[in-house]
């Protein structure tokens, strides 16, 4: 792999225990403080430089310019302009970066029509460059039409990819259907709750669904991004990626449990981080606190340090 290192005999067992001890470790960041990331990353130049510099270290990046629920056109018309010019300027730094969105950002809230037209002009941009685009999967508002719409345009553009929610009951059925098209499918545990059902996101079913929908996806050969920072989940699926090392990518949030994902890249497992950018950042922070309540020490904690500095 284009990142990966010599793998030693006995690694993949001494990293699977060295996951399993980590397990009871912070997930503050490691590095670079979340607040100042996303304000730094406001504008292009800065998110270049910060996909450079992750790229210098071996792990890809998957950028997201934040919005969602976007009702007012011209909101809609920037984003779009926004994301081409993104597809663009990432091929030019040959840096090997994907683009994520939120199909509410681009036009789905006013009609489905003109998120369909707004996407297809994104994925003709991207694909002459073979760009990754992948759908954030959203609220219960939106989640019909987004599979929809991706499972109309995949057979066409063949880089284009979603993500599912392991924390939904219907999950099972929707990997099934996404696994007929290509593009890549990214798993999470999910931040939204399934209607009339109560999920917890952190409860250990939602866990042991993560685990089998994770094991179906890899084993199935098809193109995956497999995104938690669980090392209980990881150390897990470590011998299974390995006999499928060229479709599977281990997914991360930026300057969450960074030592992890270095430590996949060093036995040559291909990483990613989910780097967000633009000014409404507190989309991202909102959605973080969704998943993990302690998340609020960790964001108030790089505000003060950000102010402080100034």
């Amino acid at each position: 792999m284009g990142h990966g290192r010599c793998i030693r005999p006995g690694s993949v067992h001494s990293f699977s225990e060295s996951l399993e001890n980590d397990r009871g470790r912070s997930r503050s960041p490691r590095h670079d403080p979340l607040i100042a990331h996303l304000a730094a990353c406001a504008g292009e130049g800065g998110l270049a430089l910060c996909r450079g510099a992750l790229h210098s270290r071996g792990i890809l990046s998957s950028i997201d310019f934040q919005g969602e629920d976007a009702e007012a056109r011209s909101e809609v018309d920037a984003a779009v302009d926004e994301f081409v010019e993104a597809t663009r300027a990432t091929a030019s730094l040959n840096v090997g970066a994907s683009i994520s969105l939120n199909l509410s950002h681009i036009g789905l809230a006013i009609d489905r029509a003109l998120a369909v037209a707004n996407c297809e002009r994104i994925l003709a941009a991207a694909t002459p460059t073979g760009t990754e685009v992948l759908l954030n999967m959203e609220g219960d508002r939106y989640r019909e039409d987004i599979l929809s719409i991706y499972l109309d345009l995949a057979p066409r553009f063949s880089t284009f990819g979603i993500t599912l929610q392991a924390c939904l009951s219907r999950t099972e059925r929707d990997l099934e259907m996404c696994l007929e098209v290509p593009g890549r499918i990214r798993l999470v545990k999910g931040a939204y709750d399934e209607l009339g059902h109560g999920t917890d996101i952190r409860s250990g079913s939602v866990d042991a669904q993560y685990r089998r929908l994770a094991q179906r996806l890899i084993e199935s050969g098809h193109a995956c991004a497999i995104a938690t920072h669980d090392p209980s989940i990881l150390a897990g699926l470590l011998a299974t990626s390995a006999r499928r090392p060229e479709a599977v990518e281990f997914e991360m949030l930026f300057s969450v449990a960074t030592h992890r994902l270095e430590k996949l890249r060093d036995l040559g497992r291909q990483v990613r981080v989910y780097l967000p950018y633009g000014h409404k950042w507190h989309l991202y922070l909102f959605h973080r606190l969704a998943e993990h309540p302690p998340n609020l020490h960790v964001a108030l904690t790089a505000m003060v340090k950000e102010l402080q500095a100034r």
